[in-house]
């Protein structure tokens, strides 16, 4: 199996929860165009989908990746953010948060952005951890 090994999936979860953390807060502070529901619940399955289940479907994400062609690869990417823009409407359909002034287009950005930090990133740790092995 060629999965993505343990030492590289605690950076990856992490950086999966804040890169992605901080542009969210951003948009919702800063821009104001999404808004938090500040019930329980609703909230609650935010910070569930924040830092549970957007890091495994990262993960999940660039363990298939990693093994593809380009062409795959490119293809791949796309129908990832085809997927997250999915989620994300179903989530703010379930009333997780409500859309002010946002757009699918915004989200498509969004979600490029992430999914290409995290390959970026993956890369990143994937080439430190081979300069470490390298020194040994």
């Amino acid at each position: 199996m060629n999965s993505i090994p343990r030492t590289k999936i605690i950076p990856m979860w992490f950086f999966n929860i804040l890169f992605p953390g901080i542009l969210v807060n951003a948009i919702i502070t800063n821009l104001e165009l999404i808004e938090k529901q500040m019930r329980l619940d609703p909230f609650l399955s935010l910070i569930m989908l924040q830092n549970i289940l957007l890091p495994i479907a990262i993960l999940l994400y660039i363990n298939m990746y990693k093994i593809s062609s380009i062409v795959m690869k490119v293809l791949f990417s796309f129908v990832a953010i085809i997927i997250s823009m999915l989620v994300e409407h179903l989530v703010e359909k379930a009333g997780v948060f409500k859309y002010k002034d946002w757009n699918s287009w915004f989200s498509f950005l969004l979600w490029s952005v992430v999914i290409t930090a995290s390959i970026v990133f993956y890369h990143f740790v994937n080439n430190q951890s081979k300069r470490e092995d390298s020194h040994v």
